[in-house]
């Protein structure tokens, strides 16, 4: 059974994105965790709050942040796509995940 390269660069291709993809997953999600005792240590140390509270406070506020960001942004991307085409709206969405995250 013979496959042509351009079947094989399209595997490749998804292949390195899926990738790519888990990396970035498994990398925010680490920067989102170690984010928490410096929250507590600056926020919640100072104002002398119930600690434990606090880290249940302050962890169901960052997933719903870190949840409804990424909801609005793959809505946005889907939205550009379709205005753009497939590259374009890729690379704008790219652009502006890369703002937000500096934001």
């Amino acid at each position: 059974m013979k496959q042509d390269n351009s079947t094989l660069s399209y595997v490749f291709r998804l292949t390195l994105i899926a990738t790519l993809g888990g990396l970035l997953f498994g990398y925010d999600t680490a920067v989102v965790s170690g984010a928490v005792k410096a929250i507590r240590e600056f926020f919640v140390v100072p104002l002398s709050l119930d600690i434990d509270q606090a880290k249940e406070v302050i962890t169901g506020y960052r997933i719903t942040i870190c949840a409804a960001i990424f909801i609005i942004g793959l809505a946005i991307t889907g939205m550009l796509v379709r205005v753009f085409g497939w590259k374009k709206g890729i690379i704008f969405s790219i652009a502006l995940f890369v703002v937000a995250a500096i934001l």
